[in-house]
């Protein structure tokens, strides 16, 4: 993707600017916990792992997998 102003041209590739919006995500959820905190509130667990466990409906899952092949030990 390329960026055209005035006088220049920004070229980043797709995994570049994919990255950024995950760092971007990251950076308003530390903001809001950090919010939270300040107000005396406890914030929630945000991380993606332990939201994904209970989620788990049918067989085993990559958390239980073990050996060649497991994602998650």
């Amino acid at each position: 993707m390329v960026e055209h102003g005035d006088g220049w041209n920004f070229h980043s590739p797709t995994g570049f600017r994919l990255a950024q919006v995950i760092q971007h995500g990251t950076d308003h959820r530390s903001q809001i916990c950090t919010a939270l905190t300040s107000l005396s509130v406890e914030p929630p667990a945000i991380d993606l792992w332990p939201t994904a466990r209970p989620q788990v409906a049918h067989g085993p899952s990559i958390f239980e997998r073990r050996g060649p092949g497991a994602v998650l030990a």
